[in-house]
């Protein structure tokens, strides 16, 4: 092999090792990401998860209940952490869940809100987020515990 032949090998091999190395590091499945509930399967709805408010401990963002823009539902009963940051707000009561959940309908006139999927590595599920808002900010720390970041805007 001439060695113009043998650069150009060793170029070409060299960028499909970065490229397998880039793939295996860049796994999806190792990070946390907030889906679309699928369709055509049981999905969870708001009032549901309202009606079952004493099996989650839930927590909105927003400053005030009425200028909330998501609200995270926590399974108790889960073999995963959902740890909220600082700027999410308890909820104490189904009453409150309830008004909450209303303004964030009444405030969703462009885009209308949703609940979503809470997924983690492995795909396991943490939990749900009911918002108008598509950008929930997540971090992995490790398989089985995860932190949600409060939307305020």
């Amino acid at each position: 092999m001439t060695g113009t032949k043998k650069n150009i090998s060793m170029s070409i091999a060299g960028i499909v090792l970065v490229f397998f190395i880039a793939g295996c590091v860049s796994n999806k499945d190792a990070r946390g990401r907030v889906i679309a509930q699928p369709r055509g399967g049981q999905q969870v709805s708001i009032q549901q998860l309202t009606d079952d408010f004493a099996k989650y401990k839930v927590y909105y963002s927003g400053v005030k209940p009425a200028d909330a823009v998501s609200v995270l539902f926590i399974p108790k009963d889960s073999d995963t952490t959902l740890t909220p940051d600082r700027w999410w707000n308890l909820v104490n009561d189904q009453k409150s869940l309830s008004n909450t959940v209303s303004w964030i309908q009444a405030r969703g006139d462009v885009h209308l809100p949703t609940v979503q999927l809470i997924m983690g590595p492995n795909s396991q599920m943490f939990g749900y987020v009911y918002t108008y808002n598509i950008y929930t900010k997540l971090k992995v720390v490790n398989d089985k515990e995860m932190i949600v970041y409060a939307q305020v805007n």
